[in-house]
């Protein structure tokens, strides 16, 4: 949990001034997965889209992917649970 508060805090850091639309966009990416709105292939190549160039926040959220428990126990490929029920 620490590894993801650590991470949120560099990110607004960095871009709360001039680019605060990437906090925000950061967020709702995390949101999205927790609740598997999205897999966990998409919200890396979001986050990677999202932060290109930034290497070490980058290299910050595999460490939050590696470390995260929730992540741990989501199996690669999120299918989103309301087509499912469809």
């Amino acid at each position: 949990f620490s590894i993801a508060i650590e991470l949120v805090k560099k990110i607004r850091d960095r871009f709360e001034k001039d680019e605060p639309k990437l906090l925000h966009e950061f967020i709702d990416i995390l949101g999205r997965f927790q609740t598997d709105t999205i897999s966990l292939p998409d919200t890396r190549a979001l986050v990677q889209t999202l932060f290109d160039g930034h290497t070490d926040i980058l290299a910050d959220f595999d460490v939050f992917l590696q470390t995260s428990s929730n992540v741990r126990d989501k199996p690669e490929e999120t299918v989103v649970a309301e087509e499912d029920e469809e």
